[in-house]
């Protein structure tokens, strides 16, 4: 049981900066870099001689976080506070923000503030909603520079333009999902673009992103949702796949199409009756493709995943952030990528396919993985790895800062674009320009 370097790097840094009272920080670390265990080892590396308190908003991370915080302190009891499961004065309580969040809530009054050295927020992306707004005003963390209140997420900006700066004071390790690929530590991901005819113009915006029904009634068509199990016949077929989808019906309909194909196929969604079986048929590999609507976002793990499809165009980094990653998980107990290559262990997953279902849009800026990292929207990446076009594109532009390269649209003609420009801005002589001038005028 040993922290990764960048796992401790970040666990000193939270100390120094608790030392110097700057006790409301920030962790963000990409899906899959292990934000659990960094949370898991403050009660040793802290040495914490009271409680620390636990708080997420999704069942599912409740329980999840539980067994981690076990694992990581076999000396300490870890409580659970959620529903009919009640803690009782255990070292280390994981909570549910719907459970004690809520005004004059009982199960908050019971937590005496001055017993607790720390109150951890997962995905603090939600933290400046109200029910968390009720749990850190009771455990006074602006008033106590000594209990350390540390938000961690993958991401921070909030759909609704709502920033974290009156919650938190500083961000004290920030490690991307391009950190994750150079380390080894995250798969790599291949970009598929697939353009639909489907217009999004009319559409309007809500909470900082698409209306949903707007956005439903547009693109669920049979045609498209088509189009989607063919693009994925061609580029991810052999991979554990999610699919999103806009709504349930979406969902339901993409589902369905996937099946005219003979493919294993599901729909799930939050209130799902099969959920819980249906999600344990795709980690075991006897359903192949898994449809769904918002629930898959936040906490769901499984290393298996290799392709995602992102069927519903959305204008949130956020949410697509969350969606990614599920599918740049590696497969356990190798240690890095790097280190299993060098080893020649065999490695069942070392990347992942993004499929990018876009549609027509000249009013609405879409989120895609190349516009993530700098490019255009519509940039099509055929498949390359993000890291080698990220780093190709990092090159031209260290070398030729003048280049505006979100004019490409079309990794494939990167170079070509950039002689063009350079034809004409550093390619000729002065004199030949100027003669070149001329003649264009007499002409």
């Amino acid at each position: 049981m040993q922290l990764r370097d960048y796992q401790q790097n970040a666990v000193d840094k939270i100390k120094r900066k608790l030392f110097a009272t700057v006790n409301r920080q920030i962790v963000r670390h990409a899906t899959g870099l292990g934000k659990a265990v960094i949370i898991a080892c403050l009660p040793e590396q802290l040495e914490f001689t009271k409680r620390m308190m636990v708080m997420t908003n999704r069942q599912g991370l409740v329980n999840q976080l539980a067994g981690t915080m076990k694992v990581w302190n076999p000396s300490r009891s870890v409580g659970i506070e959620m529903g009919p499961q009640r803690s009782d004065g255990e070292d280390i309580v994981v909570a549910s923000i719907q459970s004690i969040g809520q005004d004059g809530s009982p199960r908050l009054a019971q937590f005496n503030p001055a017993n607790f050295d720390a109150v951890i927020v997962d995905e603090c992306q939600h933290s400046s909603g109200k029910t968390y707004g009720n749990v850190l005003k009771h455990f006074r963390v602006n008033e106590d520079k000594h209990r350390l209140c540390l938000g961690l997420s993958a991401h921070i900006n909030r759909s609704d333009g709502k920033g974290l700066g009156e919650i938190f004071e500083e961000i004290v390790d920030d490690r991307d999902i391009l950190f994750g690929i150079r380390t080894g530590w995250l798969s790599d991901l291949k970009g598929i673009r697939v353009k639909t005819q489907n217009n999004l113009d009319g559409i309007h915006n809500q909470a900082g992103d698409f209306n949903q029904q707007e956005l439903s009634k547009e693109v669920d068509t049979p045609v498209r949702n088509d189009l989607v199990v063919r693009a994925w016949l061609e580029h991810g077929q052999d991979r554990q796949t999610l699919v999103y989808g806009v709504d349930i019906q979406h969902s339901k309909n993409l589902a369905l199409a996937f099946k005219n194909y003979g493919i294993s196929a599901e729909a799930i969604w939050g209130v799902d009756p099969d959920r819980d079986q249906k999600l344990a048929f795709h980690k075991a590999r006897t359903l192949k493709v898994l449809c769904n609507c918002e629930i898959l976002t936040e906490g769901y793990d499984d290393w298996q995943i290799g392709c995602i499809v992102i069927a519903r165009p959305t204008q949130s980094e956020g949410l697509y952030t969350q969606i990614i990653g599920r599918s740049t998980r590696i497969p356990p107990g190798i240690g890095s990528l790097i280190e299993a290559r060098a080893a020649g262990v065999k490695i069942e997953k070392e990347d992942a396919i993004i499929i990018d279902v876009v549609d027509n849009s000249t009013k609405h800026s879409l989120v895609s993985l190349p516009s993530l990292y700098g490019m255009d929207q519509e940039m099509d990446l055929h498949g390359r790895s993000l890291i080698e076009v990220v780093d190709e594109v990092e090159a031209i532009k260290k070398i030729k800062p003048y280049i505006d390269l979100t004019k490409v649209k079309d990794i494939n003609k990167l170079q070509n674009y950039v002689e063009e420009v350079d034809l004409f801005k550093v390619g000729f002589s002065p004199e030949v320009l100027q003669f070149s001038d001329y003649q264009w005028h007499r002409t």
